[in-house]
């Protein structure tokens, strides 16, 4: 019985559904889809003319400096990676030196 209901609600829903998509859609957005499109159609007409159909594409100046600055970046670690890589090692200290500095201290007093 259920089952029957659902299917039955299912299938009037769905009937309202294609009565709407059959109906003209209103004004404002039929408005803003056109002007969309529009706008999407002379964005891609600029980017044709800017670019060509050969062209290499340049990127921005503020792209070309992010990537001049990760560069550096990049550099800097290396260096200093090859900095620390190429020191010699430090001698390891006695499990006890803390201990006899605090004694010494300690005794000093």
């Amino acid at each position: 019985a259920a089952g029957q209901h659902f299917a039955k609600v299912e299938s009037q829903r769905k009937l309202e559904m294609e009565a709407l998509k059959k109906e003209p859609a209103p004004a404002a957005i039929e408005y803003f889809t056109n002007k969309a499109r529009e706008e999407k159609r002379a964005q891609e007409e600029a980017m044709k003319r800017t670019t060509g159909d050969n062209a290499p594409i340049v990127a921005s100046v503020a792209t070309q400096h992010f990537e001049k600055q990760k560069s550096m970046k990049l550099q800097q670690m290396q260096s200093k990676r090859a900095l620390v890589q190429n020191r010699p090692s430090e001698e390891a200290l006695p499990i006890d030196y803390f201990t006899k500095l605090g004694e010494a201290e300690t005794a000093a007093r």
